[in-house]
């Protein structure tokens, strides 16, 4: 009998409940600015804000990483169990540089807000003063009710903020009617919902939407339109996340749903926020993914064979890992020789080559330098050199119209003969009587 034991590694990274760890005494200490620091107690505001960052921080590993530093700032907290959790921050000159050390495990801290918190925290600054809940203006969520969609109907709504404008939408188009004048703002097949919530903070509230889009693969993504500055802000991810738009009433934000790509998994969900000039879902991911960057080896039938790159933690675990073909960006393909950026559970088979369970994504961030194709392809009778590098056709695609398990569609055949007409790509070959004759793509 030969029986197979698998274990985990970083299952899911540093995890905080309120609800069943307590924290009855806190204190901090910044070696940073003092040969000689002394521990400062916290009040209770500073621990009620302590307990709360640590429940929502986000981007941890279980890693050691920063297991041989010395601290130069810290928070040292003492649960109602006895343990203790330690925030360390290692830098003297930035705040990058953090882990979080709990029941003899160690978990390197990625989020650059907990890292200013820590920071801001360890030099004497108090609690954070709350921002206040941007206020949101429901017109009307179809997504709630998708049956009641009014397929042939309107709405119009006018705001104090913009009292010239109304602004009116079909299902298929959001436009501002100003007088004689129609502006179109945005469309969808169709639009679901639409909010008004002043996200960039100037005063002025912005528009919000789902919307569906496209013809055969259709996908959902939301759209954020600032009227005032005549700026527009989307999240979408085609063919590999649906993102969906809903109003969160127990605490007065927008929310954000990311899903698999038409499907009910939810990945992550979170407040819509605009930070850094884009829109963003900010919040409590449902899971703690990882990101890592491999240059794959071999392709499989179903997984790709990678080799996490050079200082990757997935590199210290295995330098072959198993990655099942789910969930892949639709274009470009991923070749041999890619380097591919995959998301995961953070859960890694300790097999070999190890093995990745739970993946969400995998997307190709640098196609390969070198051409791996065959040097001349015959295409409808016809023969081509270096056909695949020269369209951008990746050749395991070629290989499957050859083989005949795939068909390319009648429009991207005529395209490539008129592309090959006109470079003048056609060769010559010998014809039956000797002379040469030039073969034509038909």
């Amino acid at each position: 009998m030969i029986v197979a034991v698998c274990f985990l590694t970083n299952p899911m990274g540093f995890q905080f409940d309120e609800a069943t760890h307590t924290i009855v005494s806190a204190n901090h200490f910044d070696m940073r600015n003092a040969d000689d620091a002394v521990a400062i107690e916290m009040n209770p505001a500073q621990i009620s804000e302590l307990s709360s960052r640590l429940a929502g921080v986000k981007n941890t590993k279980k890693s050691d990483e920063y297991g041989g530093f010395t601290p130069g700032y810290q928070i040292s907290a003492l649960l109602e169990d006895g343990t203790y959790i330690r925030i360390n921050g290692y830098s003297l000159s930035d705040n990058d540089m953090v882990d979080i050390e709990w029941n003899g495990e160690r978990y390197v801290v990625s989020d650059g807000e907990f890292q200013d918190y820590l920071s801001r925290i360890c030099v004497g600054g108090d609690v954070a003063v709350a921002e206040p809940v941007p206020s949101v203006t429901k017109w009307f969520d179809y997504l709630e009710t998708p049956d009641e969609m009014q397929w042939g109907g309107r709405h119009e709504i006018n705001l104090p903020e913009f009292p010239d404008v109304t602004f009116r939408w079909t299902y298929g188009e959001m436009m501002a009617v100003t007088g004689n004048e129609i502006t179109s703002l945005y469309t969808g097949m169709p639009i679901w919902n639409a909010y008004f919530c002043d996200l960039t903070g100037d005063g002025l509230p912005e528009l919000c939407s789902t919307i569906s889009w496209g013809s055969g693969m259709i996908d959902n993504r939301v759209t954020i339109y600032d009227y005032a500055n005549g700026a527009s802000y989307e999240l979408s991810d085609r063919g590999y996340f649906d993102f969906t738009l809903r109003f969160n009433e127990a605490d007065g934000y927008l929310y954000v749903d990311k899903k698999k790509y038409n499907t009910d998994e939810l990945v992550e969900t979170g407040r819509l926020v605009f930070k850094n000039n884009c829109i963003q879902i900010e919040g409590f991911s449902n899971e703690a993914h990882q990101v890592f960057q491999a240059e794959i080896l071999e392709d499989h039938n179903g997984y790709y064979l990678v080799k996490p790159v050079e200082g990757s933690w997935e590199l210290n675990s295995a330098d072959r890992i198993e990655v099942p073909i789910r969930n892949a960006h639709p274009s470009p393909e991923p070749e041999i020789g890619d380097v591919i950026e995959i998301e995961y559970s953070g859960e890694i088979l300790e097999t070999y080559p190890a093995r990745i369970a739970d993946v969400y994504g995998i997307k190709v961030i640098k196609q390969t330098e070198t051409w791996d194709l065959i040097p001349m392809v015959m295409v409808n009778g016809t023969l081509y050199l270096d056909f695949c590098k020269l369209v951008h056709i990746p050749y395991r695609t070629m290989t499957e119209w050859e083989l005949d398990n795939r068909h390319a569609p009648d429009y991207v055949l005529r395209l490539l003969e008129y592309y090959i007409r006109n470079e003048g790509l056609m060769v010559k070959e010998m014809s039956e009587g000797g002379g040469d004759s030039e073969k034509e793509a038909t």
